[in-house]
């Protein structure tokens, strides 16, 4: 901004890039564990259990990808890194794509930006007019509260993810209007999965100030008496708040926008009060809407099952183990899916039992020779030539096979005709009747040349004995036991959907104990057949441990898929002077959110020159102000932290 007197040659500058001590944006390798969640419904942390989410690999930063309000549980996730997708397979046999980036960022929609954004008149004006800065230019003839009342807005179209994740700001180049009055903030949302676009709420920003965050005080405007009065509460207040099976703050945000006029005005001579706001920029801080597309997979109805899946990035196939009504009785199916929009195409039919597309199913049971049944963890080679995986049909309770009894570890070729499986665990070691402990979980170590596989009792606190960790060499043969370390219990591996991840570049081995609703860090030795240290590093759900059958947990992760990806952390936020000349005098002043920083001037703009501005200096709600007279010289400003 600059500010000319031509009669006392006076020119003061505000330089918005120099600021001392702000560090630039940078890229981190974040090591992740992802994983689908199974519990009650709605959790006294205000997040349901039933999730696909991520957490670090220390067991911090939880975040929710993918939430399911309706008590429906995650069965399995895998993971295309390069494509910044995920894939969730759920209870009720859908299978869901979404975006991996589950960082809240900001976006910032200033400049040329705020043209294309939605300008609502509302009685008023609403427009965006260039200049320096351009703005989205607001102005209210009579901003008195409705009937009567103009409240004019600017709205930027979504959606923008959950509104737990989401908060906002904007900032004003100029603004007037009635004392005690601000544009406030105007959110559209409506209930996860809704398709109705006509029952939206519509959350309105009730106290002054920029910024829409946990503070804020708000009210929510419900069109269709659906929801009770929400007037006044705080936003953090608010989205802890449940509507039936659901949270406020599981509805999704589809539109944002910042409005003026509406507000209640009693005092005298408010009758016509004029409002105008011109807003230079809008910030909206939110994680990515999670889903993109959802197939289903199986109908539960015709009993039709699928545990584990692995994903073939090279080829974008997501290979899915079924046990479908189909007169194959199980297939392992190639469903596509496209890398720039997760949209997916499955080659079985559920509605009628049928394969549609026989050229994407792998292989199946009579194909086979009886020989592929349930896998319950998959794992695709880098090349995509080959999957390892654990198929176990838990003994056939219920002729569920035709009295087929599996349990081992196998390896098959996707590049075969026909390809067979091939059992690398030893039969006579882990026999198809279970007899010693059902195989539930793999992990492949390529560096180490072995595989990891684990053993389960049939639930928990049944066969405490059996539920173990073993190592095998990779082409096959006799698996050895892994003891766990001093201190450290496996109490029961889940059974269904992954409980093993790998990190083979810090050769740390995860597992997801549904015994105790704890993930488990497991560091490996040298030559990478035992454990050198071990602790839990995670729990789902503390409120929820002994709330399930026999006192076990209710609330317990499944599906453990380890990913490395690439983090971006946003520079800090910088602070913004304004100069406004009054009179003899130059108003310099900044928000009372950076506090801290220190004004300094300067004669010229190099780099040398500068001093601490010696004020004084005022405080109030807003912003930090101080008065600089207008005397016959140059005269630059910046601020330093």
């Amino acid at each position: 901004m600059r500010l000319e007197n031509n009669q006392k040659n006076f020119v003061l500058c505000l330089l918005m890039a120099l600021f001392l001590g702000v560090s630039p944006a940078k890229s981190d390798t974040l090591r992740q564990l992802w994983f689908g969640g199974e519990g009650p419904s709605v959790t006294t942390n205000s997040v349901t259990d039933n999730r696909v989410a991520r957490i670090n690999t220390d067991g911090s930063g939880l975040v929710t990808a993918l939430p399911s309000p309706n008590a429906n549980a995650f069965l399995n996730v895998q993971l295309d890194t390069n494509a910044g997708l995920f894939f969730a397979l759920s209870a009720d046999g859908k299978l869901t794509s979404g975006n991996m980036s589950v960082s809240a960022l900001p976006h910032v929609y200033s400049g040329i930006g705020l043209s294309g954004l939605n300008y609502l008149p509302k009685g008023g004006t609403a427009q965006y007019t260039t200049g320096s800065p351009d703005v989205a230019a607001l102005y209210s003839p009579d901003s008195k509260a409705s009937p009567h009342g103009a409240a004019p807005a600017v709205f930027i179209p979504g959606p923008f993810g959950t509104l737990s994740n989401f908060s906002a700001s904007y900032t004003l180049q100029s603004s007037s209007g009635p004392s005690n009055t601000a544009p406030y903030w105007v959110l559209q949302v409506s209930p996860p999965n809704d398709s109705d676009p006509n029952d939206e709420f519509e959350i309105i920003q009730f106290s002054t100030g920029p910024t829409l965050g946990p503070s804020t005080r708000i009210h929510v405007y419900d069109s269709t008496g659906k929801l009770g009065s929400y007037f006044g509460t705080n936003f953090s207040d608010l989205i802890n708040t449940s509507v039936g099976a659901y949270k406020f703050g599981d509805m999704t945000v589809d539109w944002a926008g910042v409005e003026i006029g509406d507000w209640d005005l009693t005092t005298v001579g408010d009758t016509n009060a004029v409002a105008n706001a011109n807003i230079s920029s809008m910030t909206l801080t939110f994680v990515p809407q999670g889903t993109l597309d959802t197939i289903q997979i199986t109908d539960n109805s015709a009993n039709d099952l699928a545990y584990a899946m692995g994903i073939d990035p090279i080829r974008d196939l997501i290979y899915i183990g079924l046990w479908g009504a189909d007169p194959n009785g199980a297939d392992m199916i190639e469903v596509t899916y496209n890398p720039l929009t997760g949209v997916m195409t499955t080659p079985y039919d559920p509605t009628s039992g049928t394969v549609t597309d026989p050229s994407h199913v792998l292989m199946n049971f009579l194909g086979t020779g009886l020989n592929f049944v349930m896998p319950r963890e998959m794992w695709v080679a880098p090349r995509g030539n080959e999957i390892y995986y654990v198929d176990n049909d838990f003994g056939d309770p219920g002729d569920f096979a035709d009295q087929v009894q599996l349990n081992g570890v196998y390896l098959v070729s996707t590049t075969d005709a026909n390809p067979i499986p091939q059992q690398l665990s030893d039969p006579n070691q882990f026999p198809g009747n279970n007899s010693q402990g059902y195989i539930v979980g793999l992990a492949v170590n390529i560096p180490k040349a072995l595989i990891y596989f684990a053993t389960a009792g049939a639930a928990p606190g049944v066969g405490i004995a059996s539920n173990t960790i073993w190592s095998m060499p990779i082409n096959g043969g006799t698996a050895t036991a892994m003891p766990m370390p001093t201190g450290v219990k496996l109490v029961f591996p889940n059974d269904t959907g992954g409980c093993l991840a790998l990190d083979t570049d810090t050769q740390v081995l995860y597992v997801s104990d549904e015994g105790q609703g704890k993930i488990l860090e497991l560091g490996l030795s040298a030559q990478g057949t035992n454990f050198t240290r071990g602790s839990a590093i995670f729990t789902l759900d503390a409120n929820h441990l002994t709330d399930g059958p026999n006192k076990f947990p209710s609330a317990f992760v499944r599906g453990l898929t380890f990913a490395t990806t690439t983090g971006f952390t946003p520079p800090p936020e910088s602070p913004e002077l304004t100069i406004v000349q009054q009179g003899t005098n130059a108003i310099v002043s900044w928000p009372t959110g950076f506090s801290s920083f220190n004004l300094q001037s300067a004669p010229t703009a190099g780099h040398t020159g500068w001093t601490n501005y010696p004020g004084p200096f005022v405080t109030n709600s807003t912003s930090v102000q101080t008065t600089s007279p207008i005397v016959g010289k140059a005269l630059f400003f910046r601020l330093s932290e």
